[in-house]
C-alpha cells in the first residue's frame, strides 16, 4: 500500500465536471479517486472549474495556504502537489498564447519552490502537461493548437526548475462530447497512466 499523499490542484478535469449533465461524475469515475482506489495512496482532490493557473497575490495564497496547512502537519508524508492547469488560460483570456501560459506558470512555481515545506523537502511538486482537446464550444483551433504547444513549453520550463514533470497531452484521452471535458473513460486512462508515478 502507498503511503503517499497526493494533493491535486487543478481545474474542472481535476474537479470532475460532467458536461453533459452539468454537474459532476461519482467519485468512482474520477481520476483522482480513481488513483487512490488504484495505489492505495490519499488523494486530496483540490480542483475548481474554470480555475486558471494563479497569477494574481489572491489566487497564488490559495496554493501557499496549502504548503502552509503541509508545515502545520495537515497531511500525512510523504506529500506531492501535482497541479494541472493551463486549459481555461488559453480558452478564457482572448489571443492568450502557450508562452503566456507558460511565464504564468513559471511565476507560480517560484513563488512555491521558496516555501519552507518545499525547500525542506516536505513536498515535492509535479506538472502535469494539459491533456489534448478537439475544437468545440470552449476552445478554436487556435486554442487547441497553443494547449499542444504550451505542453512542450512546460517541459521546458520543469527541466530548467529541476521539477518533475507529466505530459498528459502525449496520451490518448477519450474527451466528453464537448471535446474539452474528460469523459468517465478518460478519467480512468488519466488514473492508470499516473497510477505509474507512485
Amino acid at each position: 500500500m502507498n503511503n503517499t499523499t497526493v494533493i491535486c490542484f487543478g481545474d474542472s478535469n481535476t474537479w470532475g465536471y460532467e458536461p453533459i449533465s452539468g454537474g459532476r461524475y461519482p467519485a468512482k469515475d474520477r481520476w483522482v479517486d480513481i488513483l487512490a482506489a488504484e495505489t492505495g495512496c490519499t488523494t486530496v482532490n483540490v480542483g475548481l472549474n474554470g480555475r486558471q493557473i494563479p497569477h494574481t497575490e489572491a489566487e497564488i495564497k490559495e496554493v501557499t495556504d496549502i504548503l502552509d496547512d503541509v508545515n502545520k502537519g495537515k497531511y500525512t508524508k510523504p506529500i506531492e502537489l501535482w497541479i494541472l492547469l493551463g486549459a481555461n488560460d488559453m480558452q478564457m483570456n482572448y489571443g492568450f498564447t502557450a508562452e503566456r501560459a507558460t511565464e504564468r506558470m513559471k511565476n507560480l512555481l517560484l513563488e512555491l519552490l521558496w516555501h519552507p515545506a518545499v525547500m525542506d523537502g516536505s513536498v515535492k511538486l509535479r506538472i502535469l502537461g494539459p491533456a489534448q482537446t478537439k475544437i468545440g464550444p470552449w476552445s478554436d483551433e487556435r486554442q487547441v493548437t497553443e494547449l499542444r504547444r504550451c505542453g512542450l513549453l512546460y517541459k521546458l520550463m520543469c527541466k530548467e526548475l529541476s521539477i518533475d514533470y507529466t505530459d498528459l497531452g502525449q496520451i490518448d484521452i477519450e474527451l466528453a462530447p464537448d471535446g474539452d471535458h474528460f469523459s468517465a473513460a478518460g478519467h480512468k486512462t488519466v488514473a492508470d497512466f499516473l497510477a505509474g508515478l507512485l
